[in-house]
Protein backbone atom coordinates (compact mmCIF):
# COMPACT_ATOMS: atom_id res chain seq x y z
CA UNK A 1 0.00 0.00 0.00
CA UNK A 2 1.47 3.42 -0.99
CA UNK A 3 2.24 5.27 2.42
CA UNK A 4 0.39 8.41 0.69
CA UNK A 5 -2.55 6.19 0.75
CA UNK A 6 -2.46 4.71 4.36
CA UNK A 7 -1.08 8.82 5.44
CA UNK A 8 -4.76 9.64 4.11
CA UNK A 9 -6.35 6.70 5.51
CA UNK A 10 -5.14 7.44 9.10
CA UNK A 11 -5.99 11.37 8.83
CA UNK A 12 -9.36 10.37 8.22
CA UNK A 13 -9.62 8.27 10.93
CA UNK A 14 -7.48 10.69 13.26
CA UNK A 15 -10.41 13.28 12.10
CA UNK A 16 -13.15 11.07 12.88
CA UNK A 17 -11.77 10.80 16.46
CA UNK A 18 -11.70 14.35 16.70
CA UNK A 19 -15.31 15.40 15.16
CA UNK A 20 -16.88 12.45 17.10
CA UNK A 21 -15.15 13.42 20.52
CA UNK A 22 -15.18 17.24 20.12
CA UNK A 23 -19.06 17.57 21.74
CA UNK A 24 -17.68 15.35 24.51
CA UNK A 25 -16.84 17.97 27.45
CA UNK A 26 -20.80 19.31 26.75
CA UNK A 27 -21.60 16.62 28.69
CA UNK A 28 -19.63 17.25 31.65
CA UNK A 29 -20.28 20.99 32.04
CA UNK A 30 -22.00 21.55 35.43
CA UNK A 31 -20.65 24.92 36.81
CA UNK A 32 -20.54 26.66 33.10
CA UNK A 33 -22.93 27.94 30.23
CA UNK A 34 -22.87 27.38 26.48
CA UNK A 35 -21.17 29.90 25.78
CA UNK A 36 -18.03 28.97 28.09
CA UNK A 37 -17.48 26.00 26.22
CA UNK A 38 -17.92 27.72 22.54
CA UNK A 39 -16.01 30.77 23.80
CA UNK A 40 -13.04 28.35 25.08
CA UNK A 41 -13.36 25.61 21.73
CA UNK A 42 -13.31 27.65 19.13
CA UNK A 43 -10.75 30.48 20.10
CA UNK A 44 -7.98 27.17 20.51
CA UNK A 45 -9.13 25.41 17.48
CA UNK A 46 -9.50 28.49 15.62
CA UNK A 47 -7.10 30.79 16.64
CA UNK A 48 -4.63 29.40 19.16
CA UNK A 49 -4.15 25.84 17.32
CA UNK A 50 -3.40 27.17 13.74
CA UNK A 51 -0.82 29.80 14.63
CA UNK A 52 0.79 27.37 16.88
CA UNK A 53 0.62 24.74 13.39
CA UNK A 54 1.92 27.41 11.17
CA UNK A 55 4.69 29.22 13.46
CA UNK A 56 5.84 25.60 14.33
CA UNK A 57 6.23 24.19 10.87
CA UNK A 58 6.11 26.35 8.72
CA UNK A 59 9.59 28.40 7.71
CA UNK A 60 9.54 31.84 7.79
CA UNK A 61 5.40 32.19 7.41
CA UNK A 62 4.79 35.84 7.44
CA UNK A 63 7.56 36.21 4.52
CA UNK A 64 5.12 33.33 2.57
CA UNK A 65 2.05 35.91 3.19
CA UNK A 66 3.64 38.96 2.41
CA UNK A 67 4.18 37.08 -1.58
CA UNK A 68 0.64 36.25 -1.33
CA UNK A 69 -1.79 38.64 -3.34
CA UNK A 70 -4.45 40.88 -1.36
CA UNK A 71 -7.82 39.11 -2.83
CA UNK A 72 -6.30 35.50 -1.98
CA UNK A 73 -6.02 36.39 1.34
CA UNK A 74 -9.45 38.59 1.56
CA UNK A 75 -11.25 35.34 -0.43
CA UNK A 76 -9.26 32.93 2.90
CA UNK A 77 -10.30 35.57 5.29
CA UNK A 78 -14.28 35.26 4.14
CA UNK A 79 -13.99 31.66 4.25
CA UNK A 80 -12.69 31.76 7.87
CA UNK A 81 -15.10 34.16 8.97
CA UNK A 82 -18.23 31.75 7.15
CA UNK A 83 -16.23 28.47 9.25
CA UNK A 84 -16.57 30.64 12.46
CA UNK A 85 -20.25 31.48 11.74
CA UNK A 86 -20.17 28.03 11.12
CA UNK A 87 -19.19 26.92 14.30
CA UNK A 88 -21.38 29.06 16.28
CA UNK A 89 -24.39 27.61 15.01
CA UNK A 90 -23.02 23.80 14.99
CA UNK A 91 -22.69 24.42 18.72
CA UNK A 92 -26.00 26.07 18.84
CA UNK A 93 -27.22 23.02 17.11
CA UNK A 94 -25.25 20.51 19.73
CA UNK A 95 -27.22 22.04 22.58
CA UNK A 96 -31.19 22.92 20.60
CA UNK A 97 -31.66 19.44 19.06
CA UNK A 98 -28.59 17.00 20.44
CA UNK A 99 -25.45 15.89 19.17
CA UNK A 100 -26.53 12.73 17.31
CA UNK A 101 -28.74 14.58 15.12
CA UNK A 102 -26.64 17.55 15.03
CA UNK A 103 -23.71 15.28 13.69
CA UNK A 104 -26.31 13.26 11.31
CA UNK A 105 -26.82 16.46 9.23
CA UNK A 106 -23.88 17.96 9.38
CA UNK A 107 -21.95 14.78 8.40
CA UNK A 108 -24.16 14.38 5.59
CA UNK A 109 -24.65 17.75 4.34
CA UNK A 110 -20.53 18.07 4.68
CA UNK A 111 -20.37 14.79 2.52
CA UNK A 112 -22.54 16.00 -0.04
CA UNK A 113 -21.07 19.22 -1.11
CA UNK A 114 -17.69 17.96 -0.44
CA UNK A 115 -17.91 15.46 -3.04
CA UNK A 116 -20.17 17.36 -5.46
CA UNK A 117 -18.33 20.70 -5.53
CA UNK A 118 -14.67 18.73 -7.18
CA UNK A 119 -17.74 17.66 -10.03
CA UNK A 120 -18.72 21.06 -11.03
CA UNK A 121 -15.60 23.41 -10.19
CA UNK A 122 -12.17 21.68 -11.71
CA UNK A 123 -9.62 22.67 -9.39
CA UNK A 124 -5.87 21.30 -9.56
CA UNK A 125 -3.67 18.38 -9.28
CA UNK A 126 -5.75 15.64 -8.72
CA UNK A 127 -8.89 17.27 -8.80
CA UNK A 128 -8.49 17.89 -12.37
CA UNK A 129 -9.25 14.27 -13.14
CA UNK A 130 -12.92 14.26 -11.24
CA UNK A 131 -15.13 13.02 -13.07
CA UNK A 132 -18.34 14.91 -14.80
CA UNK A 133 -21.45 15.64 -12.68
CA UNK A 134 -23.37 13.73 -15.56
CA UNK A 135 -21.29 10.90 -16.06
CA UNK A 136 -21.56 7.23 -14.74
CA UNK A 137 -19.49 7.78 -11.65
CA UNK A 138 -21.05 11.24 -10.94
CA UNK A 139 -24.14 9.61 -11.36
CA UNK A 140 -23.52 7.14 -8.96
CA UNK A 141 -22.41 9.71 -6.75
CA UNK A 142 -25.40 11.71 -6.90
CA UNK A 143 -27.45 8.51 -6.07
CA UNK A 144 -25.45 8.46 -2.91
CA UNK A 145 -26.00 12.07 -2.47
CA UNK A 146 -29.87 11.99 -2.75
CA UNK A 147 -29.80 9.19 -0.22
CA UNK A 148 -28.08 11.28 2.62
CA UNK A 149 -30.20 13.86 2.04
CA UNK A 150 -33.05 12.23 2.50
CA UNK A 151 -31.53 10.68 5.79
CA UNK A 152 -31.05 14.67 6.34
CA UNK A 153 -34.63 14.91 6.10
CA UNK A 154 -35.21 12.04 8.63
CA UNK A 155 -33.81 13.24 10.72
CA UNK A 156 -34.84 16.71 10.35
CA UNK A 157 -38.31 15.89 10.96
CA UNK A 158 -37.03 13.37 14.20
CA UNK A 159 -35.54 16.98 15.72
CA UNK A 160 -38.60 18.57 14.84
CA UNK A 161 -40.64 16.31 16.16
CA UNK A 162 -38.37 16.24 19.55
CA UNK A 163 -38.75 19.96 19.62
CA UNK A 164 -42.62 19.63 19.45
CA UNK A 165 -43.16 17.17 22.28
CA UNK A 166 -40.34 19.10 24.70
CA UNK A 167 -42.40 22.24 23.90
CA UNK A 168 -45.97 20.59 25.22
CA UNK A 169 -44.19 19.87 28.45
CA UNK A 170 -43.04 23.02 28.92
CA UNK A 171 -46.29 24.23 28.24
CA UNK A 172 -49.02 23.55 31.48
CA UNK A 173 -52.11 23.64 29.25
CA UNK A 174 -50.32 20.80 27.12
CA UNK A 175 -49.41 18.94 30.07
CA UNK A 176 -51.50 15.51 30.94
CA UNK A 177 -53.73 15.29 34.05
CA UNK A 178 -53.00 12.27 36.00
CA UNK A 179 -54.82 10.51 38.26
CA UNK A 180 -54.08 11.03 42.06
CA UNK A 181 -52.58 14.59 41.87
CA UNK A 182 -54.07 18.09 42.15
CA UNK A 183 -53.31 21.49 41.28
CA UNK A 184 -52.27 23.61 44.27
CA UNK A 185 -50.82 22.34 47.44
CA UNK A 186 -50.13 24.73 50.31
CA UNK A 187 -47.51 24.09 53.22
CA UNK A 188 -45.55 25.88 55.80
CA UNK A 189 -41.77 25.74 55.50
CA UNK A 190 -39.57 25.62 58.34
CA UNK A 191 -36.40 27.59 57.11
CA UNK A 192 -35.24 29.04 53.79
CA UNK A 193 -31.57 28.94 53.23
CA UNK A 194 -30.91 32.42 51.13
CA UNK A 195 -27.63 31.18 49.13
CA UNK A 196 -29.86 28.71 47.54
CA UNK A 197 -33.01 29.73 47.47
CA UNK A 198 -33.73 26.51 49.02
CA UNK A 199 -36.74 25.99 51.48
CA UNK A 200 -36.55 23.26 54.21
CA UNK A 201 -39.78 21.49 55.14
CA UNK A 202 -39.49 18.70 58.27
CA UNK A 203 -42.74 16.88 58.60
CA UNK A 204 -43.87 13.72 60.55
CA UNK A 205 -46.94 14.10 58.13
CA UNK A 206 -47.79 12.35 55.31
CA UNK A 207 -50.23 14.77 53.96
CA UNK A 208 -47.45 17.24 54.45
CA UNK A 209 -45.30 15.31 51.85
CA UNK A 210 -47.55 14.77 49.42
CA UNK A 211 -48.47 18.19 49.00
CA UNK A 212 -44.76 18.78 48.25
CA UNK A 213 -44.43 16.26 45.82
CA UNK A 214 -48.25 15.51 44.34
CA UNK A 215 -49.40 19.04 43.20
CA UNK A 216 -48.78 20.94 39.97
CA UNK A 217 -48.71 24.50 41.94
CA UNK A 218 -46.82 24.29 44.95
CA UNK A 219 -47.47 27.30 47.58
CA UNK A 220 -44.54 27.95 50.23
CA UNK A 221 -45.52 30.17 53.65
CA UNK A 222 -41.67 31.03 54.81
CA UNK A 223 -41.70 32.95 58.13
CA UNK A 224 -39.12 35.52 58.00
CA UNK A 225 -37.36 34.86 61.03
CA UNK A 226 -36.50 31.35 59.39
CA UNK A 227 -34.19 32.69 57.05
CA UNK A 228 -30.88 31.75 56.97
CA UNK A 229 -27.67 33.14 55.29
CA UNK A 230 -26.17 29.31 54.33
CA UNK A 231 -27.16 25.41 54.92
CA UNK A 232 -24.88 24.68 57.64
CA UNK A 233 -26.49 27.55 59.96
CA UNK A 234 -29.73 24.83 60.40
CA UNK A 235 -26.83 22.04 61.38
CA UNK A 236 -27.97 22.20 64.68
CA UNK A 237 -31.61 22.01 63.70
CA UNK A 238 -30.96 18.62 61.33
CA UNK A 239 -29.14 17.28 64.17
CA UNK A 240 -32.00 17.56 66.68
CA UNK A 241 -34.41 16.27 64.01
CA UNK A 242 -32.80 13.14 63.12
CA UNK A 243 -32.67 12.44 66.82
CA UNK A 244 -36.77 12.02 66.91
CA UNK A 245 -36.60 9.62 64.62
CA UNK A 246 -39.12 9.47 61.94
CA UNK A 247 -38.46 12.66 60.23
CA UNK A 248 -39.03 13.02 56.73
CA UNK A 249 -37.04 16.44 55.62
CA UNK A 250 -37.59 17.96 52.06
CA UNK A 251 -34.69 20.16 50.72
CA UNK A 252 -36.44 21.77 48.31
CA UNK A 253 -35.13 24.45 45.45
CA UNK A 254 -37.56 25.28 42.71
CA UNK A 255 -39.97 23.55 40.67
CA UNK A 256 -38.95 19.81 39.80
CA UNK A 257 -36.97 19.75 37.05
CA UNK A 258 -34.33 16.65 35.48
CA UNK A 259 -32.17 16.44 32.13
CA UNK A 260 -30.80 12.87 32.70
CA UNK A 261 -32.48 12.17 29.19
CA UNK A 262 -29.56 13.59 26.15
CA UNK A 263 -29.63 16.69 28.49
CA UNK A 264 -33.09 17.47 27.82
CA UNK A 265 -35.14 19.84 30.17
CA UNK A 266 -38.21 18.53 31.56
CA UNK A 267 -40.38 20.54 33.93
CA UNK A 268 -42.77 18.41 36.78
CA UNK A 269 -41.58 15.50 36.18
CA UNK A 270 -40.79 14.20 39.52
CA UNK A 271 -42.84 17.17 41.60
CA UNK A 272 -44.92 20.29 41.09
CA UNK A 273 -44.46 22.42 37.75
CA UNK A 274 -44.32 25.53 39.81
CA UNK A 275 -42.97 26.61 43.41
CA UNK A 276 -44.48 29.83 44.81
CA UNK A 277 -42.95 31.39 47.95
CA UNK A 278 -45.05 33.54 50.48
CA UNK A 279 -42.62 35.45 52.84
CA UNK A 280 -44.62 35.74 56.48
CA UNK A 281 -43.42 39.22 58.31
CA UNK A 282 -43.06 38.00 62.45
CA UNK A 283 -45.83 39.63 64.86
Amino acid sequence: MPDTLLLGILVVVLSGLIMGTSPWPLKLLRHFQYEHFAFISMLVGLVILPWAITLLFCPQPFTALAQVKGYVLLKANLFAFSWGIAQVLALLCFVRIGVSLTYGILCSIGAAVGVITPMIFKASGVFQGAPDLLSKPGLIILFGVVVMVLGVVFASMAGAGREKLQTQNDDHSQRPKFHGKFAVGLTMADYGIAETGTLVIGSRDENLRLATMLCDIHVAVLPVSGIREQAEDIADQMTAWMQTGGDYTAFITGASRTADIERVLAIGVHGPLELHILLLEDA
